[in-house]
């Protein structure tokens, strides 16, 4: 589900907000990581696509993108059990409804300030992603506005990498990898490595080495997991060559 924002203002006196939820709205990341000839370093970009099957047309919109999860039902039992001292199960189903409306319009609004909100001027230099730390979660917030009808999405960059240090390793796992010899690439999230501003979400790495003569070599294709500040990136590129 997705918060969904929108003032508009009637008059000069007059200011509606209108705040819900909705669903059909999804994103996904990809990596990309091209390294150099000699693979001592690579540049990664990443990217973050939008999917729109709400069946509404959004138009310049504003979007912010939550890495992480914000835990309403278990912040409904914690206020719950702060406010009336008993388990959310045990409250009136008119009880439990209203406290998932406070909870939930207080994480969602903190996190997005309006998901998709109303039109804003659109920058002239080329779109930023600006990043905020909430306690268990993160924001992307994408500069300036996108129009996404739906049934469409829109792919569009969320970081880059330039010179990012990794280290060769193989190993000979059989329970693991089977009975091969198998080279990894492993890169570490962290400032150190030009990473490691916010957690990487879920998503899809492809790999390419540059040959040297204008031209990309193919590796690997790997789906990655959450990976939280400052944890390793482990990237198989499979069986070493005989």
């Amino acid at each position: 589900m997705l918060y969904w924002n929108v003032q508009a203002a009637e008059d000069a006196e007059a200011t509606v907000e209108i705040s819900y939820f909705t669903s059909g709205l999804t994103w996904s990341a990809d990596y990309m990581c091209i390294t150099d000839p000699d693979e001592t370093k690579l540049d990664i970009t990443g990217y973050v696509r939008v999917f729109n099957n709400s069946g509404e047309e959004y138009e310049n919109a504003q979007v912010r993108l939550v890495v992480g999860k914000i835990n309403l039902v278990e912040k409904i039992a914690e206020l719950a059990q702060r406010t009336f001292g008993v388990p959310v199960e045990e409250l009136a189903k008119g009880d439990q409804l209203k406290l998932g409306r406070v909870v939930a319009r207080a994480a969602m609004g903190k996190a997005f300030g309006g998901a998709l909100s109303a039109p804003v001027a659109a920058p002239a230099e080329p779109k930023q992603i600006e990043k905020e730390g909430l306690g268990e979660y993160f924001i992307y917030t994408i500069e300036g506005t996108e129009t996404i009808p739906t049934g469409w999405s829109k792919r569009l960059r969320s970081f880059d990498g330039a010179d990012v240090p990794f280290r060769i390793q193989y190993r000979y796992r059989p329970a693991e990898y089977g009975d091969q010899l198998v080279r990894m690439f492993l890169l570490v999230n962290d400032e150190e490595s030009n990473l490691g501003t916010t957690p990487l979400p879920d998503g899809v790495v492809r790999v390419y080495r540059d040959n040297g003569r204008d031209g990309l070599g193919f590796r690997v294709e790997q789906a990655i997991k959450y990976v939280p500040i400052g944890e390793d990136i482990e990237l198989n590129l499979g069986p070493t060559r005989k």
